[in-house]
């Protein structure tokens, strides 16, 4: 299980819940979530997710050469522990999907047939281009992205700081600046 540190944000942030939309309609068997909060656990059945739990309350999942194991992850966290424990855990796949800054550990036991990817599929196209940014559009135009539930403060720009403050905090999900 990865240390409270590293999972203390939780998986089901905007990176999250928008993992969880693309997960769906990419037309994934199950999609399960973790977080702490028991509010972002919510908004994730709400968006998609077919289970959520909280970290610290789960039993250890099965290592990825073990009956059970996740075929394909997409972490959300942007921990080294995180991502490593989902890579210890996966079959086939883990998609870095949050904002990391810290260096991952693909060791031996990763080698037989693990890909760790730096972007998940949108729509058949991978990475942050073009392409991939329209097809996320259009799938936010034809209403199987719902982006709405994840702006949960809307302040004008002269309240920047304390928008801020509210994301630091984890009062605010996302916070819509208006000029």
């Amino acid at each position: 299980m990865p240390t409270p540190e590293a999972i203390r944000r939780g998986g089901l942030g905007p990176a999250g819940l928008v993992a969880v939309q693309m997960a769906r309609s990419a037309g994934a068997g199950e999609v399960i979530g973790y977080d702490f909060s028991s509010g972002r656990r919510d908004l994730a059945l709400s968006q998609g997710a077919d289970a959520v739990f909280d970290p610290r309350e789960v039993a250890p999942l099965p290592t990825r050469h073990e009956a059970g194991a996740i075929d394909a992850a997409i972490d959300c966290v942007g921990r080294s522990s995180s991502v490593q424990f989902l890579m210890d855990r996966t079959r086939e796949a883990v998609s870095i999907f949050g904002t990391f800054r810290e260096e991952v550990a693909f060791g031996w036991r990763h080698w037989s047939g693990l890909a760790l990817l730096g972007y998940p599929f949108t729509a058949g196209r991978v990475g942050h281009n073009r392409a991939a940014a329209e097809a996320a559009l259009e799938q936010i135009l034809a209403g199987t992205h719902d982006l709405s539930p994840l702006v949960t403060a809307t302040l004008p720009l002269e309240d920047y700081v304390h928008g801020v403050e509210l994301l630091r905090q984890q009062r605010a999900m996302k916070v819509c600046f208006l000029p």
